[in-house]
């Protein structure tokens, strides 16, 4: 059945329909009270993660290259201010070993200069390295049995006769299993070791690839704290 209305008491909380007319045939329809939702604000770290996240599906999604820039623009961004136990075995006069996380062995630098990955863990100060310094989430490695050298890349191979400068530099990034990836800041290749212990080449690498992550074990802090991987 239609009605017209021809009257329309309005109420906080009751609407009167009259049948235009008709006596005694009013129908009240009870409106019912708003609902108030609470608003939850979102802390900047969770705003920031949740944009990332959402760039990087958005990338995964279209396959845009330029979408796929961005989403590691912004990952980069983020980094530049990440803080966790981990990266504080990054501090500037801490000492690490950098253990790869596809073939167990670690980083060490030999008396020529070159760089594998057959160190062991413990006293193998050719595979000790000195966080030399620090600058947001970008460090240079220098070797502790021969300090004078330090990492770097040299033609998609790193090697160990760097002299401490800019182009000694390494992007770090933490990864969600707490490894860390190293990234040459100059020419933005990655260090890579595959199951054998052999390096692998830039070209074959991304951030993504497990040749690229490293397990980051403690040696020395002149701050005191301790660190355990953990994945």
């Amino acid at each position: 059945m239609t009605f017209a209305c021809d009257k329309l008491h309005i109420s906080p909380k009751i609407f009167c329909l009259t049948q235009p007319g008709a006596t005694h045939n009013t129908v009240y329809v009870a409106q019912p009270a708003p609902i108030v939702v609470p608003v939850q604000h979102k802390s900047t770290s969770e705003k920031a993660a949740g944009f990332v996240g959402g760039i990087i599906g958005s990338a995964v999604r279209s396959g845009s290259q330029l979408v796929t820039d961005v989403a590691k623009g912004a990952s980069q961004e983020l980094d530049r201010y990440a803080s966790s136990p981990l990266l504080d075995c990054f501090r500037p006069g801490c000492g690490i070993q950098i253990r790869s996380k596809c073939s167990g062995g670690c980083l060490r630098v030999l008396p020529n200069g070159q760089v594998d990955c057959l160190g062991t863990i413990g006293n193998d100060y050719t595979a000790h390295f000195t966080i030399a310094s620090r600058y947001e989430n970008k460090v240079v490695l220098r070797n502790v049995a021969y300090p004078t050298f330090h990492l770097v890349m040299s033609n998609g191979t790193v090697v160990g006769t760097g002299s401490g400068d800019s182009l000694c530099t390494f992007r770090i990034h933490e990864t969600l299993l707490h490894y860390i990836t190293f990234q040459h800041v100059i020419s933005g290749q990655f260090i890579g070791v595959d199951s054998a212990g052999q390096f692998v080449h830039p070209s074959y690498l991304t951030s993504a690839r497990d040749e690229c992550k490293f397990e980051i074990h403690l040696m020395h802090s002149p701050f005191g704290q301790k660190y355990i991987p953990k994945h």
